[in-house]
């Protein structure tokens, strides 16, 4: 599970959501041997991945992450 929440973050945040992000999951994971509690863990991440790349144009590249809007709330809250 922490190998799909490794590689499944990698992706979103490195490379954002874009329309090859679940195949590239899917290419990263196929020779990773998964127990069934995992099985259904990588089968959430593929449907979540499906859900959310479908409302993406072909081409775009979205940021999935947080981390830049909470590096500049941080500054600004050192600054204040």
């Amino acid at each position: 599970m922490v190998e799909l929440v490794k590689i499944t973050l990698h992706q979103v945040k490195k490379k954002g959501l874009n329309k090859d992000s679940l195949l590239i999951f899917e290419n990263r994971i196929k020779n990773i041997e998964l127990r069934k509690r995992c099985e259904d863990f990588k089968e959430q991440i593929i449907k979540y991945l499906k859900f959310e790349t479908n409302k993406i144009n072909p081409g775009d590249s979205l940021l999935a992450s947080s981390d830049i809007l909470e590096s500049i709330l941080g500054k600004y809250k050192m600054f204040s």
